[in-house]
């Protein structure tokens, strides 16, 4: 459209209509990521902050060894480090084991799916089949 002069919202809102009638046969709908999709998202997210909490953790250690001029320094950052470095890798190993377990979750529910799908497609087409053999 380019620029338009005299611009206002019921202008805007008609121009919009007006595409999006005429280009209507190429709207695509949206469709919302199913749930375990965001459940896994946020917890890769949290994986990835936990990650950089270590790495920023194993940086300090590795700055103490290199430069110990005050010991009661370095060993108060290597007790706090490593105090939090346990808590990030045991949460680190609970996001892996809630991981897979929604992705165990999310296939056996598709597996039931199928299986039900299959089972109830077997059920009607053996019905049909009677029914087309004695003649109703």
């Amino acid at each position: 459209m380019g620029d338009v002069r005299g611009k206002n919202d019921v202008v805007d809102a008609q121009r919009i209509a007006r595409y999006a009638y005429k280009n209507r046969d190429e709207i695509n709908l949206y469709v919302p990521p199913r749930a375990i999709i965001d459940q896994l998202d946020n917890l890769l997210d949290v994986r990835d902050r936990l990650v950089k909490v270590r790495q920023i953790c194993l940086t300090a250690l590795k700055e103490q060894k290199s430069c110990e001029a005050n010991k009661t320094l370095s060993k108060d950052t290597k007790r706090y480090s490593n105090h939090t470095l346990k808590g990030v890798e045991t949460e680190l190993q609970s996001l892996e084991k809630q991981s897979q377990r929604l992705l165990w979750f999310s296939q056996t529910i598709y597996k039931l799916f199928f299986w039900v799908f299959q089972a109830a497609f077997f059920m009607v087409s053996s019905v049909f089949a009677k029914l087309s053999t004695k003649g109703f």
